[in-house]
């Protein structure tokens, strides 16, 4: 495992991930059957679960995202988001974790997520993009 200890080099890979994401995102509100949709609510509740009993939610975040990533079809933007996920897993924690410690933090972050998952059923590709964006960039603040 690789870990990064530049800032530049962190910004760089959350910018990374952001293309990808909102890519990804727009891609997933395209293509999304039922059973995925349905499959992308299971990964949010699971994140809202975790979130509101104020647990470590970074699993169940990076599976919202990895599941979000597999609807959109594209096999190398899974390949490239699992590599960053790696890179950034110690960035990834500290952002989780301090979400948690806000008294809003959890509910912000689960409306974030929320509308992320109500764009790709509405099968607005643009909304999905651009929440998607919305959300990476409060992961960059």
């Amino acid at each position: 495992m690789m870990y990064i200890k530049y800032k530049d080099e962190i910004l760089e890979l959350l910018e990374l991930r952001d293309g990808i994401e909102s890519k990804a995102a727009g891609l997933a509100a395209e293509r999304a059957t039922e059973s995925q949709i349905a499959e992308l609510r299971e990964a949010y509740m699971q994140l809202e679960e975790a979130a509101l009993s104020k647990k470590n939610t970074t699993k169940k975040d990076v599976n919202f995202h990895m599941v979000l990533i597999k609807i959109s079809g594209n096999k190398l933007f899974r390949r490239v988001y699992v590599s960053l996920v790696d890179l950034l897993k110690d960035t990834i924690d500290k952002i989780r974790l301090e979400a948690l410690t806000k008294p809003e933090g959890p509910i912000i972050e689960l409306k974030r997520h929320e509308k992320i998952l109500n764009a790709i059923e509405q099968k607005d590709k643009e909304k999905a993009k651009e929440v998607m964006s919305e959300n990476m960039e409060q992961v960059l603040k």
